[in-house]
């Protein structure tokens, strides 16, 4: 009977190994042919390490035996395929999807300094330690 434990670790550093190439010959290829504008570049690769975390997050919710952050990984795994789908299926959705990630960063950013500085106010000493 196979290890399933082994089979899973084995196809995570399968996966890594080739994402990590695959980074590196897109990087490479586009230093020289600059076919893809930065950002179009970093999506791709911020794109393989989205899954490479989430894959690190699947082994260890397995490895843990926590049926519930299996499950969530797992949500999230296939909504990426969703969303890597669509940025990689035109120059134009890449772009879409680049623009509404960005505004959404930027909101992000600015909730979260805010959260910072309520939290700052609340109580500066904190601050000093």
């Amino acid at each position: 009977m196979p290890n399933v434990k082994e089979e899973i670790a084995e196809v995570f550093e399968d996966y890594q190994e080739r994402a990590q190439r695959v980074g590196e010959i897109l990087k490479q290829g586009n230093a020289t042919y600059k076919r893809l504008e930065p950002w179009h570049e970093q999506q791709l690769i911020h794109f393989m390490g989205i899954v490479n975390v989430s894959m690190a997050d699947l082994v260890r919710a397995r490895e843990e035996e926590r049926l519930s952050t299996l499950a969530w990984v797992t949500r999230n795994l296939l909504e990426l395929v969703i969303w890597i789908e669509f940025a990689t299926k035109s120059d134009e959705n890449a772009k879409r999807f680049h623009q509404a990630t960005s505004r959404l960063d930027s909101i992000l950013y600015q909730w979260d300094h805010r959260q910072e500085f309520a939290w700052v106010l609340k109580a500066p000493h904190r601050v000093l330690l």
